[in-house]
């Protein structure tokens, strides 16, 4: 090769202009179509939902959209209870969905998506964002000793390891001092020291701009523009029941015995989508043209979730198994496991500090183990050195809200992922087609995957799978890859194909 091709020119001597289409915003506030107001209000036991109807004929961007929100707790009434609520979650998000409204075609589809980004975001989420978050994004650094930055559940118990052991007070903190994410708000009782008593009581407002393009590994993380034509879009959110969302208690500094149901209804006020459309012609005229002509297609991650109970202490197994109706490949699944209680302050419990729920596990696909051997949840001591989960799982929470292992095992998860992250590329992540195959030629597989582990005592498990789908958009419809390439779908083919 000569010096002259492999010459780079540098910035100062580039002259030439470069024509750029970059997408403009505009945000469009759209309210929610089968509640008749902007208010939504929550009661204990009962869950409900609200739809949000995509405007037609319009071109908007999921990923930059916002849900803004105020999420209102009335005055306990007693003078020694103060509300609590959850802050490192989307709390008010049981379910999401977007797809067509008559539900024939998915697009995204996660149950239990609460707790799923509880763990996700923080996985996913660069440890800089969180330094500059504050309260509205959902996930911001707690600012706080970790003495003062309590979770709603203990994690060491005062006799052994067992979860179900009540442990001593003062194991309910987190594990690094200013910079790990919030768990708790303790409403008046916020701070330390602990203001008067009958300061105690007064309302809650939390206030939030939560971004769908943290509900990660779904057609809503996507930075993309999206264009559906006629074609009827919705979003629905499921929302759990109060018992999710927050509760009281009369000692801030001991939640295990001293929590209850919030005594009356939440309300969420201005709740509103602040959709994001697209404003260059340009990028307009392009996508329309697409979608006119059929050509409109994309690949898409569709993450779903599976749930199962187990009871008692002991080796119990989470046997899945999964077809190319769920998709092409399947990229990742994410283990989680959670008090089987799941309201109050067990509402999001998935610490397993020093094995606290899981002493020890092992994955197997299609039969054969994935790890050579089961992997100790168990901090280190003399004779045992432990702490393999973290050392499987750190890679896939790099530089990011999961600070270290203690962290982790707060939010303690298992990933088995299919292919391996190429930091060198610039492709998109949703772009790669990556991940392991549902077919063999022209044959469909299943694919069986079962996490095998050492509980201590009952649990509820979630694990979430996430695979490719590849979908075409098009006048006469939305249509989905349910059992092969979408190589016959034109702009007048009109049967709906759901996946």
């Amino acid at each position: 090769m000569s010096r002259q091709e492999s010459y780079v020119k540098p910035d100062v001597l580039k002259y030439r202009p470069v024509d750029e289409y970059a997408p403009k915003y505009k945000f469009t506030r759209v309210a929610m179509s089968n509640v008749g107001t902007n208010i939504v209000t929550i009661q204990s036991g009962a869950t409900q939902e609200v739809q949000f109807t995509m405007p037609a004929n319009t071109v908007f961007n999921l990923h930059e959209s916002i849900l803004p929100y105020e999420l209102q707790i009335p005055n306990t009434g007693i003078v020694d209870e103060t509300n609590v609520t959850f802050e490192d979650t989307f709390e008010i998000g049981e379910g999401v969905y977007f797809g067509t409204a008559a539900g024939s075609v998915d697009l995204c589809n996660l149950n239990e998506a609460n707790k799923y980004l509880k763990i996700r975001s923080k996985m996913t989420t660069p440890i800089k964002d969180v330094l500059t978050n504050d309260a509205l994004g959902c996930l911001k650094a707690c600012n706080v000793l970790e003495v003062n930055n309590l979770q709603a559940t203990p994690y060491a118990a005062a006799a052994g390891n067992i979860y179900n052991v009540i442990p001593a007070a003062n194991t309910y903190h987190s594990s690094v001092n200013y910079i790990e994410p919030q768990y708790l708000y303790k409403g008046a009782a916020e701070g330390n020291p602990l203001p008067a008593l009958n300061a105690r009581r007064s309302a809650v407002s939390r206030y939030r701009h939560f971004k769908l393009g943290n509900i990660k590994d779904t057609i809503f993380a996507m930075n993309k523009d999206l264009y559906f034509g006629a074609n009827e879009m919705v979003i629905r959110f499921k929302i759990p029941s109060h018992n999710k969302i927050g509760f009281k208690t009369d000692d801030p500094a001991d939640l295990e015995g001293n929590c209850s149901p919030i005594a009356t209804d939440v309300k969420i006020n201005e709740f509103f989508l602040w959709l994001a459309v697209e404003t260059n012609e340009e990028l307009i005229k392009q996508l329309v043209s697409k979608y006119n002509s059929g050509s409109l297609k994309m690949q898409i991650p569709f993450t779903t979730a599976f749930k199962k109970s187990t009871t008692g202490a002991g080796t119990v197994s989470v046997p899945l198994t999964f077809n190319r109706t769920n998709g092409k490949k399947i990229k990742r699944i994410l283990h989680t496991v959670w008090h089987p209680n799941e309201q109050l302050n067990h509402a999001y419990d998935c610490d397993n500090w020093n094995g606290r729920k899981v002493i020890s596990y092992r994955t197997h696909l299609d039969s054969n183990p994935i790890q050579n051997t089961d992997i100790s949840c168990r901090l280190p001591v003399p004779g045992r050195i432990g702490h393999e989960d973290w050392f499987y799982n750190k890679k896939y929470s790099k530089d990011s809200a999961i600070l270290n292992g203690a962290v982790y095992q707060h939010n303690w998860h298992h990933v088995d992922q299919f292919y391996e992250d190429n930091e060198s590329t610039n492709v998109p992540d949703e772009n790669l087609d990556v991940g392991l195959p549902m077919t063999l030629g022209n044959q469909l597989l299943n694919r069986t995957w079962q996490i095998t582990l050492e509980a201590t005592g009952d649990l509820s498990h979630i694990t979430y799978a996430t695979f490719l789908r590849d979908i075409a958009i098009t006048p006469d419809g939305v249509f989905l890859d349910a059992n092969g390439p979408l190589t016959s779908v034109t702009a007048n083919t009109s049967v709906h194909v759901r996946a």
